[in-house]
């Protein structure tokens, strides 16, 4: 089963209305959701209080300043880079040339290198190659 399509299949179908998302938890999974906070796509992530197998992500942005926006009126869109059946690898030298290609202010690259998993903007500070993971992006 490919755990991050199944994320981000989530994410993108969530109930307009909804405020929070529970998906099952993993390394994997947290170290992607940490990347989408610190970003912010997302205003929180925290354990399941009685079921330690589950995250509770917070889908409200932190940033916005009327408090009645929600995660759809967005138009949050999920671009999958990698997949499961075709994987694809980039080294330093092709991370650094798409870093101006691919991402704008309202887009962010997710980027699994040997560091851990990162947006493709600071793999490139980093002089890091990796595996592309996904795209997401709001329009």
């Amino acid at each position: 089963m490919d755990k991050i399509g199944d994320l981000l299949n989530r994410l993108v179908t969530v109930n307009p209305n909804a405020k929070e998302l529970v998906v099952p938890n993993s390394k994997y999974k947290r170290a992607i959701l940490k990347v989408l906070y610190e970003e912010g796509w997302i205003s929180g992530i925290t354990e399941k209080q009685q079921n330690i197998k589950d995250l509770v992500i917070y889908l409200k942005r932190p940033y916005t300043d009327a408090s009645n926006i929600d995660w759809k009126s967005l138009n949050v869109k999920v671009s999958r880079i990698s997949k499961p059946g075709r994987r694809i690898y980039h080294n330093a030298k092709d991370i650094q040339n798409l870093v101006f290609k691919v991402t704008n202010i309202a887009s962010t690259v997710v980027i699994s290198t040997n560091k851990g998993i990162m947006t493709i903007n600071k793999a490139a500070e980093l002089n890091l190659g990796g595996e592309l993971l996904f795209k997401i992006s709001s329009s």
